[in-house]
C-alpha cells in the first residue's frame, strides 16, 4: 500500500530557470490536484473529457487524465497528435455533440482555434465551461466564449505545483485576464527577491513581485539536489519564476517572467 509521502512520478520541466530538471511528485501532490478539481467544478463525475493534450505533461496526465478518471469520467482521446492534429479542431463542434463533455478545456491557441469554427445546427448544450491554462486567455477569447453562455475559466500553475494551483471558480466574480484564486488549501504570496535571490519581505496589495506558491499540491524538489538553490523563497513555498500581483478580492494576475 504506497503513504501519501510516497514518490508517485517523476516530470521533466524547466521550472524556473528553464534548466531540464526532474520534479518528483508524491501521491500526496497527485491525489490533490484530482480532488481540488473535483470540488471545483472542473472533473465532472459521469462526464466525458475531450482529450488532447501530452500525457508527458502534467496538464494531460493529471488535470485532464487523473482527475476525470478518479471522479468517475471517461476520456476520449481525440488522436495520437491531440489537438495538433488540424481534424480535431476543426470538428470540436460536432465532438462535443457526440460525447456531451460539461468542460471544453485546452491551452488558449486551441481555444482560439474552436472560436474559428462555425458552431452550425451542432448541440453543444451539454458545456457549462471553458477552461484553459499553460499561456493566459487573449481577453477577446474570453469575451468570444462568454457570448456563446461559456463562463472561461483561467488556470495557472506549474509542473512544480502538480499543474493547477489557481483558476476561476465557476460560482465567483471573475475578471478577464486574472487567474483567479488558489485552489482549496493552497496559498499564494507576492514576494521581494533581492539581487542574491533571497526573500525580502512580501508585497502589497497590487504590488508587483514574484509569484510564490505553497499548499499540498506544491513538490518537495527535484530530484537533483543542485537544482533546488533558489527553488523555494522560504520552506515549502516555491518560487515559480513569474512576476504578478493579488489585487483587493484576492485574485492573481500574472504580469511576466521573474
Amino acid at each position: 500500500m504506497p503513504l501519501a509521502s510516497d514518490i508517485a512520478g517523476y516530470f521533466h520541466t524547466g521550472g524556473t530557470t528553464g534548466t531540464p530538471k526532474l520534479v518528483r511528485h508524491t501521491h500526496a501532490n497527485q491525489v490533490y490536484q484530482a480532488w481540488g478539481l473535483r470540488i471545483t467544478g472542473i472533473a465532472v463525475p459521469g462526464r466525458a473529457i475531450l482529450f488532447g493534450l501530452p500525457l508527458f505533461h502534467v496538464g494531460g496526465a493529471l488535470t485532464q487524465g487523473l482527475s476525470a478518471l478518479s471522479n468517475g469520467g471517461h476520456l476520449v482521446v481525440l488522436t495520437a497528435a491531440g489537438w495538433r492534429d488540424p481534424r480535431a479542431v476543426r470538428n470540436v463542434w460536432r465532438l462535443v455533440q457526440r460525447w456531451r463533455p460539461a468542460v471544453f478545456g485546452g491551452v488558449p491557441t486551441v481555444m482560439a482555434g474552436a472560436l474559428q469554427v462555425p458552431v452550425g445546427d451542432a448541440d453543444i448544450s451539454s458545456l457549462q465551461v471553458a477552461s484553459g491554462g499553460g499561456a493566459a486567455i487573449p481577453v477577446a477569447v474570453v469575451q468570444a466564449f462568454e457570448k456563446m453562455g461559456l463562463p472561461v475559466l483561467q488556470v495557472y500553475g506549474m509542473t512544480e505545483t502538480a499543474s493547477v494551483h489557481c483558476m476561476g471558480y465557476p460560482q465567483m466574480p471573475r475578471h478577464a485576464g486574472s487567474t483567479g484564486r488558489p485552489l482549496p488549501h493552497s496559498k499564494v504570496r507576492i514576494v521581494r527577491i533581492d539581487a542574491e535571490g533571497r526573500y525580502n519581505g512580501d508585497c502589497g496589495t497590487d504590488e508587483i513581485g514574484v509569484v510564490a506558491m505553497a499548499g499540498p499540491g506544491v513538490f518537495s524538489g527535484y530530484l537533483m539536489d543542485k537544482h533546488n538553490v533558489g527553488a523555494f523563497v522560504e520552506p515549502g513555498w516555491v518560487n515559480s519564476g513569474d512576476l504578478g500581483r493579488l489585487d483587493a478580492d484576492g485574485e492573481l494576475w500574472i504580469t511576466g517572467r521573474a
